[in-house]
């Protein structure tokens, strides 16, 4: 019988949406997995499990040798340089988005960034994300440089999944039925890069056993194909088994003079396009993830209320009421 050496991974935070799947699609046999989170979680799978705030790690995961520690919830720097002096491991990763590199517009990180982000018409929940995300990584970048740590970055695009919190095909689909129709814009062509959870997490385990890992700190997990905005809408539309679409073709500059916020609640019509590059997992590891259109079949629709769409259900009847009166 052929044994395995078992490769041990520390994951900080993964009892949410991804870090879940990532040790559901663990095989016991090649991994034995630890847990860092707040959260209490219980799952088969967790050899050990650490239910502390990270800031507490010396107390308890510190004397172990890591092969591979993921991070899911570094924000606090100076916690995370003494996470990353004192423990005894060969490879961190931390979970970044592509978003830092769409609007730098460069692999490269660039100080000018923060001033970026906050002038982005993005609800500040978002903000404050990707202003965290951005301070983590500015760090890892000078200590990588000065310490010659196996230290490393993997920016992911939207991850979609039947658990994912952020629910932003809750969105849409709850605007569909409710008959407020989508907005397309005319002026401006957005192509969206969506990742299923599952292909992304297997992606991430075949990257661990082939062990093949690039000396760039950065890597991104990008679908090889894309989808227009306008298409994504339709097959949604289809999948509700909608047979009427409720379009509004509008320009750019229209929206956001007389409906400025809905920039802020539609989650993806401030999405801009990333070229994949050889960093890329799934050019790594020869994974091709599944397309949305194969994706949507699978998942399950849900139609929850969303109370940040609620807030602004009368302002948006009034707008959505004169365009069906008005060319525009």
């Amino acid at each position: 019988m052929e044994t395995h050496k078992k490769i041990n991974l520390l994951i900080l935070g993964g009892t949410k949406f991804i870090g879940k799947t990532l040790i559901d699609a663990m095989d016991q046999k090649y991994f034995r997995i630890d847990v860092l989170s707040k959260k209490k979680y219980t799952n088969k799978k967790i050899n050990r499990f650490y239910h502390t705030e990270l800031k507490n790690f010396e107390k308890f995961a510190i004397k172990k040798k890591y092969d591979y520690i993921f991070d899911f919830i570094s924000k606090d720097t100076g916690v995370l340089k003494k996470i990353l002096l004192k423990m005894n491991y060969n490879k961190y990763i931390f979970i970044s988005s592509v978003w830092l590199a769409k609007i730098n517009r460069n692999i490269k990180l660039d100080r000018s960034i923060k001033k970026v982000v906050l002038n982005k018409q993005l609800p500040n929940i978002t903000k404050k994300y990707l202003l965290n995300k951005y301070k983590v990584e500015n760090f890892l970048v000078n200590m990588s440089n000065k310490k010659n740590k196996k230290l490393y970055i993997l920016r992911l695009p939207v991850i979609l999944g039947n658990n994912d919190a952020t629910e932003r095909l809750d969105f849409y689909t709850k605007r569909a039925l409710d008959g407020y129709g989508q907005i397309i814009l005319k002026n401006k062509r957005i192509d969206l890069n969506l990742l299923y959870v599952e292909d992304l997490c297997a992606a991430i385990i075949k990257l661990i056993k082939n062990k093949q890992w690039v000396t760039n700190k950065f890597l991104e997990a990008l679908n090889f194909s894309s989808i227009s905005y306008e298409n994504f809408l339709k097959i949604i539309n289809i999948q509700l088994g909608l047979k009427k679409k409720n379009f509004f073709y509008l320009n750019q500059q229209l929206v956001k003079k007389k409906y400025r916020s809905y920039f802020n609640y539609n989650p993806f019509l401030n999405e801009v396009p990333l070229n994949i590059t050889k960093n890329n997992i799934f050019k790594l590891t020869n994974y091709k993830p599944q397309s949305f259109k194969r994706y949507v079949k699978n998942i399950k629709l849900k139609v929850n209320f969303c109370k940040l769409l609620d807030n602004t259900r009368i302002n948006e009847i009034n707008f959505l009421s004169k365009l069906k009166k008005q060319k525009c």
